[in-house]
């Protein structure tokens, strides 16, 4: 990864560059050289200079209205993904929601090019990056239709993801969509059957992510399982889902502890004691 000093340095040369290199007279290389300067300038940017997050943005559109999807496809797409990862950096960076889902649609506009029939490792990546991009938007927004839009970019992955090619990855992908699904149901109205869907996305995570071999993922999933097991029996009412939620954050805490992970372990010790104090309550109520 180049330094400061030498991505200024770059950015400098391809300023001086243009001045030389008109669009009129040799259009494509001007678009090539603007495209590289994004690409500099959203490093830097990334290094901590925020502000020239939009001045990457506009040197890429200015690439993008020279590259042409018929006649430059290749340079058309990457100067979409390029695009994509300007947007995303911004994004991120500035909790800006609307930034976020245009670097998704920017990885959605590359994949025009990059198929999945054509380059189907392209295509995955161009996916999990347009995921990554909803994902993050999902938190700024924190809405359940956010979490949703989300949750389906994950489902297409996974239509293609399969667990004897990519397993590790197959998991992550379950553990995302489960966490996705979960998140959407954290306010207003319960819908049960995407709960039971987050559940078996951990199911899937569970019989790759054993206890013994990888600990930690583990006990994440299963704290996860809580949150599922523990917003469903809130909203039916059901002590024998609130005991299984008991149970798995109890799991999931001792492996913290075990592990020595900061601040997951007071997370989980936290919400065994509220489902601790429902069973409680449930119990005295059914006394009375």
């Amino acid at each position: 990864m180049e330094s400061t000093e030498e991505l200024t340095e770059m950015v400098q040369e391809y300023r001086k560059a243009l001045k030389q290199v008109k669009r009129s007279r040799d259009p494509l290389r001007w678009a090539d050289i603007q495209n590289n300067l994004a690409v500099r300038l959203r490093q830097l940017a990334e290094k901590g200079e925020r502000h020239l997050f939009s001045e990457a943005e506009n040197a890429c559109r200015r690439a993008l209205s020279v590259y042409n999807r018929k006649k430059n496809p290749a340079r058309w797409a990457d100067a979409w993904v390029n695009m994509g990862n300007i947007l995303y950096g911004k994004g991120h960076t500035g909790d800006d929601a609307a930034a976020l889902e245009k670097s998704a649609q920017a990885y959605r506009s590359a994949m025009e090019f990059y198929t999945l029939d054509e380059d189907r490792d392209a295509w995955s990546r161009l996916m999990s990056n347009a995921a990554m991009a909803l994902g993050r938007r999902a938190v700024v927004l924190d809405t359940p239709e956010a979490y949703l839009e989300t949750a389906q970019t994950l489902r297409e992955m996974l239509a293609v993801v399969t667990r004897d090619v990519q397993e590790d990855w197959w998991a992550s992908l379950n553990y995302s969509l489960a966490d996705a699904l979960l998140m959407s149901q954290q306010s207003g109205s319960v819908d049960p059957e995407l709960l039971r869907e987050a559940d078996l996305a951990l199911f899937n995570c569970l019989d790759i992510w054993k206890r013994d071999e990888l600990p930690l993922n583990w006990a994440q999933a299963r704290q996860a399982q809580a949150g599922i097991t523990l917003t469903l029996g809130q909203a039916l009412g059901d002590s024998t889902l609130l005991r299984e939620a008991e149970t798995a954050y109890a799991d999931a805490l001792e492996v913290y502890r075990a592990e020595d992970v900061p601040g997951m372990d007071v997370q989980a010790e936290r919400m065994l004691e509220q489902v601790r104090g429902l069973l409680s309550k449930t119990q005295t109520d059914s006394q009375s």
